[in-house]
């Protein structure tokens, strides 16, 4: 029988033939290598070759169990060197703990890792104090009597050594007591450290679910394609939450899940008490999927911004609240007790001296590195706590950034804190030619230890700023100017789509955008892109987006970047669609931006008190402290001098005899005044860098450019105002006091 393809099972035929064809070409193309499919369904071996996406994927998952971190490294090492046994419960929480923070351990790691750690540590401080009690006892069968009668170690072959064991010295019982702590401490700190990041990973997530949720809501409106939704939303966040969605999409492709809205309704399970607003909204969205009618479907969407953005509102107006009470403490006990107390100082190694030996190590080691951790774990214990409200602006892949840690100069990343060091170092050597040079001179300030030893704080403070401001100030000007144009972009987008809701054609109605924004940055946007279209004959899409002459080019936020995809796209189904999205958007926009305005409102009370303290109290305190310090002990050490020269005057008199105030103000033991100073300068200088991280992230969250400006602008204002309060403290009171002494002399 002859073909004829204008019968129905002939014409069947060659449509079967047409499809079997597109499927050869595709299994070739797949063979090749060269698709760029999203789909590893078929993940195949075919001629010894796979697509170029399943390859990249593969990459991906195989590096996500290579131990990249030392505390990764530490937990496999120690994983079967031997068995720890823990309650089912304990080790299936640290489980759910390592699996949402995404560390490559497993609880058997974790747990043998703090055991060991800690039996390691304390064995270790066990052994040093048991080596040291050796050498005491060496030194107690070898006694001998010096010139007054005393007795004393022969084999310290010093007699500055004084009669305390070499242990007592080296390691005060102080010393000694945290030594037999700190093992356990650390073993605990390893214990919980999935925990604890889990929390930090958790709360960093919070600004990319709520933008998150955004870019799902604007595709929807454009198309209703859940996929296509996540797959869009993956494209433009980053961190946690666009890898969870996608490994749920290959989950899907690979067919371990049954679909899609199966894989959300399980994932949003993490989140159940965490974030309770973010499984509402995803709730809401998937019902819209499936809503037939199109106004209901509008409004579900709607509602589920609207749930995420009043959560947001709720978590961040409990945590004002809950703030209070923990600024307090820490400006209580964390920086003016401490530096209050220094006022007894003078009085206690004046007193005591000869009884509590090796205080001024006490004090440098209690205030320089003990009350400075002791302080940061308690800010971060609160910093870990703020709900995140939005993402922090990415540069890293800007032109004019350069690297994190480095100042770019012309095409080259310099590093800075070889400068820093360098700068430090250089303040350090003209201190000690300072005090070679006019110490021992009677010059005024020059000669003065108390002088001397500020060169300390400012070479210490001036590393600190130098570091912080070349690995800032170009940065911080791009993040400006990028959140200016995210600022001005929702005023700018709703014009838009107000000229073009009203039927004005889309290269007039940029041209008529751009006029009514022209008092904004962005305003340029809209008119390069319309000079494109009108003078180069581009699409709108190729005017914004254009390697080379795209009007974006000027406007590198990724906000902006990916609200244009979007709305390009819409303008295939007319200007009315594309019209009505730029105003939801807009208004989208515009509810985010009010609930960052109510969230930096609460704020403000605690932001504000935290700067003073900072800027002023701080600073203003411990130079007054120090300066009192001083003057006390000018004071003891001038009235004890005074009463030498009394009683030599009166030698034979009826009034003659030795001075009664030698054996009650035993100076030579005290701390020096400079010592002293220095001490407390390197504890300010210190506070105030923990207080400018502390600052930015209750303010902006996590945001390290924003914090290095701020902490270089603390440590300048904060280090001119201790030196200055020092200086007028010290020459008005100091010189009263050495007046009145020497006029009862």
């Amino acid at each position: 029988m002859a073909f004829d393809p204008k019968k129905p099972e002939d014409a069947k035929k060659i449509e079967k033939e047409k499809y079997l064809e597109e499927i050869r070409k595709a299994l070739a193309g797949y063979e090749a290598g060269e698709d760029d499919f999203s789909n590893p369904s078929g993940n195949k071996e075919v001629k010894g070759r796979k697509t170029r996406s399943y390859k990249v994927f593969k990459e991906e998952e195989d590096s996500r169990f290579i131990p990249k971190t030392r505390y990764e490294k530490m937990c496999g090492f120690f994983e079967n060197k031997f068995e720890v046994t823990v309650d089912e419960k304990t080790s299936e929480k640290l489980q759910k703990d390592i699996d949402f923070s995404g560390l490559i351990v497993t609880p058997k790691g974790v747990i043998n890792s703090a055991v060991a750690v800690g039996i390691i540590i304390f064995i270790f401080s066990i052994a040093l104090m048991f080596s040291l009690s050796v050498v005491d006892n060496m030194c107690i069968s070898e006694t001998g009597v010096d010139e007054s009668g005393d007795v004393v170690y022969l084999c310290a072959k010093n007699m500055a050594m004084g009669p305390n064991p070499i242990s007592q010295r080296v390691l005060p019982s102080g010393i000694r007591t945290i030594m037999l702590i700190l093992g356990p401490i650390i073993g605990f700190l390893i214990f919980r450290y999935p925990q604890n990041r889990a929390t930090v990973v958790r709360i960093k997530c919070g600004g990319d679910l709520v933008i998150g949720v955004l870019y799902i809501i604007v595709f929807l409106k454009n198309r209703p394609n859940l996929e296509g939704a996540i797959r869009f939303a993956v494209e433009n966040t980053s961190g946690k939450f666009s890898d969870d969605l996608k490994k749920l999409l290959w989950d899907v492709e690979n067919g371990k899940i049954s679909s899609l809205d199966d894989a959300l309704a399980d994932y949003v399970m993490v989140w159940k008490d965490y974030n309770r607003e973010f499984v509402d909204a995803i709730e809401l969205i998937r019902s819209s999927m499936h809503e037939a009618n199109p106004i209901r479907c509008e409004n579900l969407l709607d509602k589920a911004m609207e749930f995420i953005l009043r959560g947001t509102d709720d978590k961040m107006k409990h945590y004002a609240r809950d703030l209070k009470m923990p600024i307090t403490v820490i400006q209580g006990l964390g920086i003016m007790l401490p530096v209050m107390g220094m006022i007894i100082f003078p009085l206690v190694t004046t007193f005591m001296g000869d009884s509590m030996p090796n205080v001024a190590g006490y004090l440098l080691i209690g205030y320089d590195i003990m009350l400075p951790i002791i302080v940061y774990y308690f800010m971060k214990s609160i910093m870990e706590k703020r709900p995140t409200t939005k993402s922090a602006i990415d540069i890293t892949n800007h032109p004019d950034a350069g690297q994190m840690n480095c100042y770019k100069l012309g095409n080259r990343n310099i590093v800075v804190w070889p400068f820093a060091v360098l700068v430090s170092l250089i303040i350090f050597a003209l201190g000690i030619f300072v005090s070679f040079t006019f110490g021992g001179r009677e010059i005024y300030m020059l000669s003065s230890p108390i002088f001397h030893s500020m060169f300390i704080i400012w070479g210490v403070a001036t590393g600190f700023i130098v570091y912080y401001y070349l690995t800032s100030i170009q940065k911080i000007k791009i993040i400006n100017e990028l959140n200016d144009i995210d600022s001005e972009f929702e005023m700018a987008l709703f014009s838009l789509g107000n000229r073009l809701s009203g039927g004005t054609p889309l290269e007039l109605a940029l041209i008529k955008a751009a006029d009514d924004t022209k008092k904004m940055e962005i305003s340029n946007l809209y008119r390069v892109s319309a000079k494109n279209m009108n003078n180069l004959n581009m699409t709108f899409k190729q005017s914004l987006f254009d390697p080379e002459y795209g009007a974006l080019n000027y406007y590198p936020s990724k906000l902006v970047k990916t609200i244009m995809r979007s709305l390009t796209e819409t303008l295939s189904k007319g200007t009315k669609a594309a019209a009505n999205t730029m105003l939801v958007i807009s208004e989208y926009l515009r509810q985010i931006r009010t609930t960052q305005e109510k969230i930096e409102d609460l704020l403000s009370d605690s932001v504000s008190s935290m700067k003073f303290q900072a800027f002023m109290l701080l600073p203003v305190i411990s130079g007054v402290v120090v300066a009192t310090a001083q003057v006390i002990m000018t004071m003891m050490l001038s009235i004890t001098g005074a009463m030498n020269e009394l009683m030599e005057e009166s030698e034979g008199s009826a009034i003659g005899g030795s001075n009664p105030l030698e054996g009650m103000l035993p100076t030579e033991s005290a701390v020096d005044p400079w010592f002293l100073q220095a001490v407390v300068g390197i504890y300010v200088v210190f506070i105030l860098v923990l207080l400018g991280k502390f600052i930015t992230r209750i303010n902006s969250g996590d945001n390290p450019i924003e914090e290095r400006m701020i902490t270089w602008r603390l440590l300048i204002v904060g280090v001119i105002v201790y030196t200055v309060v020092l200086a007028l403290v010290n020459g008005l009171f100091g010189g009263l006091i050495l007046g009145a002494v020497s006029s009862i002399g």
